[in-house]
C-alpha cells in the first residue's frame, strides 16, 4: 500500500476503522485488499474511499475526492475536522496534495479544536491559509517557502531569492510522516475497506464547466 500524490486523506489516532468512517459520513464499508482499494480511491468522481487498518495507531481514510474539501474560504476540511476530532476525541489530521496546480494542504485538530493548518493554492500563487504556529517537526523540516503577503514580496529582487522556494507533494507527505503515518512509504498491511462517500444515487449530469472545483481541470 502507498499513496500520498494527487490526493487527499485523513489521519486518525484510533484503531477504529468503523469509527472513522462513520464520522467522515462513509458508507457501507467492504473488505478489501489494500493495492486495490488504494486504485478505486484514486479514482476521481467515484466517490470512493480507502480505509486502512490501524497502522502504528493509526487510521487513515483516502480518497481523491477529499480535494474538494480544500475549496472554499474557509475550506471545508477544516469543520469536518473540528467535528470528527471532537467525535473520536482524539487527534484527527488532514492532508492534500495536488501536483498539477501545485496546491497542497496539511493540517491537525484534537478534540474539536484545530490547532494547526496551511493551504498553499497554486492556481492564485498565495497562501490561503496559515492557521496556528507552525509545529516543531514543520520546524525541524526547516520550511522555507516565499510568502506573496510579505512586504519585500512587492519587490523583484525578492522572486530571486534563491533560499525560498513553494510548497511541493513532498512536503505534504514528510509532514505527514512527522505528525502520523507517511502514507506514500509502502507498507504491506491486511486488508483494509473500500467506502462509498455518498449513499447510492443515480449519476449527476456532469457540471458547467465553471463550476468545477480547482483541481478537476486537470
Amino acid at each position: 500500500m502507498s499513496f500520498g500524490y494527487k490526493t487527499a486523506w485523513f489521519a486518525a489516532r484510533t484503531d477504529d476503522a468503523t469509527a472513522l468512517a462513520h464520522v467522515l459520513g462513509l458508507h457501507n464499508p467492504t473488505p478489501m485488499p489494500a493495492q486495490a482499494a488504494t486504485a478505486a480511491a484514486y479514482e476521481s468522481q467515484r466517490g470512493k474511499a480507502f480505509i486502512t487498518p490501524a497502522l502504528d495507531g493509526w487510521t487513515l481514510a483516502m480518497s481523491s475526492d477529499f480535494l474538494d474539501l480544500a475549496d472554499g474560504s474557509p475550506p471545508r476540511f477544516l469543520e469536518l475536522l473540528r467535528q470528527a476530532s471532537a467525535r473520536l476525541a482524539t487527534e484527527v489530521q488532514f492532508f492534500a496534495s495536488y501536483r498539477v496546480v501545485e496546491t497542497h494542504a496539511w493540517a491537525r485538530a484534537a478534540n474539536g479544536e484545530v490547532h494547526r493548518a496551511y493551504l498553499y493554492d497554486g492556481c492564485s500563487g498565495e497562501t490561503t491559509l496559515d492557521l496556528g504556529p507552525p509545529t516543531p517537526q514543520e520546524i525541524a523540516l526547516d520550511h522555507r517557502f516565499f510568502d506573496p503577503s510579505s512586504p519585500a514580496a512587492q519587490h523583484d529582487a525578492y522572486w530571486q531569492r534563491t533560499d525560498l522556494r513553494f510548497p511541493d507533494e513532498k512536503d505534504v507527505v514528510q509532514v505527514a510522516g512527522r505528525w502520523s503515518i507517511d502514507p506514500s512509504v509502502e507498507k504491506p498491511m491486511a486488508d483494509g475497506f473500500l467506502a462509498n462517500l455518498d449513499a447510492p444515487r443515480a449519476a449527476p449530469s456532469p457540471p458547467p464547466v465553471a463550476d468545477k472545483p480547482w483541481w478537476r481541470f486537470w
